[in-house]
């Protein structure tokens, strides 16, 4: 276990560390800023002073593993929300500053004095970061639990990569995560230091004070937070310590779940293409569906109601809730779509023209193994999908909620982890793939041998491919390849190795030989990698359009001589021939 010893001489603080070692520091489920976080193996030395400890405050640590184990004695759990009531002034809510811009507040800048009076859930998190979506699931749970009682909810948005602290932006994530909570922009992370935060996402619980009670981190918290939640509010009611005062506010990202019943795009990501058939698919994922166009840009079928939903079905009544990912099998004329947030891969049968569930049933899966069939395999945030050009029955899956690479059999339907221990790491093996660790894959692309599969590795900002043949995996160009903790080497600059700086990419495809294209998605560029030399261009494009135009590319597709890319920021899809270097806007006829 890893003990955090950023604070460690009261009490408390000693039980806290007890138990997020226990329940929550792993890096498979938050992020860990090295140069932020102190970490330490648990020597003899600590051993001692920590049971020592946890002796004379048995029964506070007794009853929090009762919470953790959901065997609750409320009583007990409203004795430790008393005791700490009393030295929650020691940790007082900092004020936020002057400048800061705020969403979801009808253009009200918000102090900590309206926060007084009710129960407050501070949500720290990054748009970015894979653990913090998981983690909206929760908190929105709670919120509707709670909604119509004085707890409020305010999210703290303080950036991993910059690209993210940009406002339009952070409108945009807004939108996509249907946060309708107010959101401040931490701009310069001046909350994140003043509070101590240490992980994407935090999530911290102020008393009526304006002073905190107890913090989270990482994911799978909801039954902690809801259980404190509980008794907090009721003991704070009987005092009478809680006024119901609500904020005004504008909800951003409400209206990310209505259906658009119109041709537009919104927050299109990846693609696919059928040459034979000059069909272009769209992963639409802001209308959770999935659009069809020949290549004059007229609209062939779209899929999905645009509900967000679960359900199989027709074209017309299926659903999805954002999906990623897709492609395209040719002789079996489907196409097999990452239903992201639904946490399982569905397929389109373009002969029966209906859609169905290969694998996953809609719950978020935490096995780091697989091996069983269908609905039966529970799998994590499927960001991206490619097929084995040497093998079409073997379906690829970036599993970005997981940090791993997985297979899915077709035939059996058996989904099965092909590489990645689940730990989020930069770390390659160059003879065992299994043993390799990776940080939010969420790009894949085949060289046209099946021999090597390229990943865009997003959190560590890098590209890297897993070599089928030799049974192992190599870093090409970007990131740390020292140090695999290190995901926070980023930028954006052309060269060699480790000395190319890509932000954020999330797509990845292979051209021809040696040639692929990256999409350097927070960085709105097109890069050009060659695989061999392990060297990385910017694509310059003849026109000299600026590269707002491609606000945030993130999937490839090649259709005829055109090969084509999203700009999902700009609810766009644009295509180019990387001879000529010049991007073209593709438009879609409504």
């Amino acid at each position: 276990p890893i003990i955090d010893h950023e604070h460690n001489n009261d009490e408390m603080s000693l039980c806290h560390a007890l138990l997020r070692t226990r329940f929550q520091l792993n890096q498979r489920t938050i992020h860990i800023n090295p140069s932020k976080t102190r970490e330490k193996r648990l020597g003899s030395v600590f051993t001692s002073t920590l049971l020592a400890t946890v002796k004379n405050a048995s029964n506070r640590l007794q009853c929090i593993n009762r919470c953790y184990s959901h065997k609750i004695d409320k009583d007990q759990l409203q004795f430790l929300l008393w005791k700490q009531d009393k030295i929650a002034d020691e940790k007082p809510m900092h004020n936020f500053p002057k400048n800061a811009e705020w969403f979801n507040t009808d253009g009200k800048k918000l102090d900590v004095l309206d926060l007084r009076q009710k129960l407050v859930v501070v949500h720290f998190w990054t748009s970015g970061c894979i653990n913090c979506h998981h983690a909206f699931k929760e908190i929105k749970e709670i919120e509707e639990k709670y909604k119509g009682k004085p707890v409020e909810f305010i999210g703290i948005h303080s950036h991993k990569f910059p690209e993210e602290k940009n406002s339009t932006s952070l409108r945009n994530s807004i939108q996509k995560l249907s946060v309708e909570h107010p959101v401040m922009n931490d701009l310069d992370k001046i909350l994140w230091e003043k509070m101590n935060v240490e992980a994407w996402p935090t999530v911290i619980l102020l008393n009526p004070d304006g002073n905190e009670l107890f913090r989270w981190k990482g994911e799978d918290n909801l039954d902690a937070m809801d259980s404190f939640l509980e008794v907090a509010l009721s003991m704070y009611q009987s005092n009478g310590s809680l006024k119901d005062v609500q904020i005004d506010k504008e909800d951003v990202g409400k209206s990310r779940d209505r259906a658009n019943k119109s041709e537009s795009l919104r927050f299109p990501t990846k693609l696919a293409s059928d040459d034979k058939g000059n069909r272009l698919f769209v992963s639409d994922n802001g209308n959770n569906r999935i659009m069809v166009y020949d290549s004059k840009g007229n609209l062939i079928e779209r899929i999905g109601s645009g509900e967000a939903g679960f359900t199989d079905g027709t074209f017309k009544n299926a659903s999805f809730k954002s999906p990623q990912g897709i492609c395209y099998h040719p002789e079996r004329n489907q196409l097999f779509i990452a239903d992201t947030q639904n946490h399982s891969i569905r397929s389109v049968d373009f002969s029966t023209n209906s859609v169905k569930t290969l694998c996953g049933n809609g719950n978020r899966g935490k096995d780091l193994k697989g091996g069983k069939i269908g609905r039966e395999q529970e799998i994590s945030s499927p960001w991206d999908l490619t097929l084995n050009p040497r093998n079409l029955n073997e379906l690829y899956i970036a599993m970005a909620g997981n940090h791993q690479i997985w297979v899915l059999d077709l035939s059996s339907h058996i989904a099965k982890n092909l590489s990645g221990s689940g730990r989020e790491r930069n770390l390659n093996n160059k003879a065992k793939m299994e043993s390799a660790d990776w940080a939010q894959p969420s790009g894949l692309s085949f060289n046209s041998c099946g021999t090597e599969l390229f990943v865009a590795d997003s959190e560590s900002s890098s590209i890297r491919s897993i070599r089928l043949e030799e049974g192992g995996t190599r870093g090409i160009v970007g990131g740390d390849s020292t140090y695999p903790l290190n995901l926070f080497s980023f930028g954006d600059s052309e060269g060699c190795g480790d000395q190319a700086k890509f932000q954020h990419p999330l797509g990845v495809f292979w051209v021809s030989n040696e040639t692929i294209l990256v999409a350097d998605s927070y960085n709105h560029k097109i890069k050009v990698v060659n695989s061999v030399e392990r060297t990385a261009k910017e694509i310059k494009w003849s026109d000299g359009r600026d590269h707002s135009d491609l606000a945030l590319p993130s999937g490839f597709a090649r259709l005829g001589e055109w090969i084509y890319t999203t700009s999902s920021d700009n609810h766009s899809i644009f295509r180019f021939k990387l001879d000529e270097k010049r991007l073209e806007r593709f438009i879609p006829k409504e």
